[in-house]
């Protein structure tokens, strides 16, 4: 019977229009949120792929920093004016720990996590833990700032691994479905 009023309505031409219509806008409709989702995700991985890169690179400058124009191993004047118009630059690390420090963390193989978070949080906000929290949350990064893990960062050989573990949810999600683990990883020579 029901086939029967399908063929009925649709030999008469009424609800046919209607019908197509609703089955192309959501399929449009669908399409445009799943790109709308996959935005987000690009956008999370830009800005946190450009801030361990940034990272990388700075912290591998902070070695030179350190040893060579803090004036401890070179004594002559050149040394000294060398390192007052690097601290003037880039400032000193009690002014501004997210681009500068003073500590030797890359001694050993194990990179201490907390200057890199410093750092990339510099990068990413300049500076701003909060709003690098509220930038991680707004681009679906799981638990914002304090879902990223620097745990498996390292320096072998003379270079500086920093690897970016995370996890991002689609926009439109199910709960404890429709995430994806995210890796990345910049290497830098040290400077020395």
């Amino acid at each position: 019977m029901a086939f029967n009023m399908t063929k009925i309505l649709f030999r008469s031409g009424r609800g046919t229009l209607t019908l197509e219509a609703l089955v192309s806008m959501l399929i449009f409709m669908f399409l445009m949120l799943f790109m709308f989702g996959l935005f987000f995700m690009s956008m999370a991985q830009g800005a946190t792929a450009h801030a361990v890169l940034q990272s990388s690179h700075s912290l591998s400058v902070d070695v030179f920093a350190v040893e060579k124009l803090s004036g401890k191993t070179w004594t002559d004047g050149i040394s000294a004016l060398l390192g007052t118009l690097a601290a003037t630059l880039s400032g000193s690390s009690a002014k501004n720990p997210n681009y500068v420090t003073d500590t030797k963390w890359y001694e050993g193989a194990k990179v201490d996590e907390n200057i890199i978070k410093l750092r990339f949080i510099g990068y990413l906000t300049g500076g701003n833990k909060d709003a690098a929290d509220a930038f991680l949350r707004m681009v679906r990064v799981v638990n914002g700032l304090d879902g990223l893990d620097f745990s498996e960062s390292k320096i072998v050989n003379g270079d500086l691994y920093i690897t970016l573990n995370y996890k991002v949810e689609f926009v439109f999600r199910i709960p404890g479905a429709m995430t994806l683990d995210v890796s990345q990883t910049a290497v830098s020579r040290l400077w020395k």
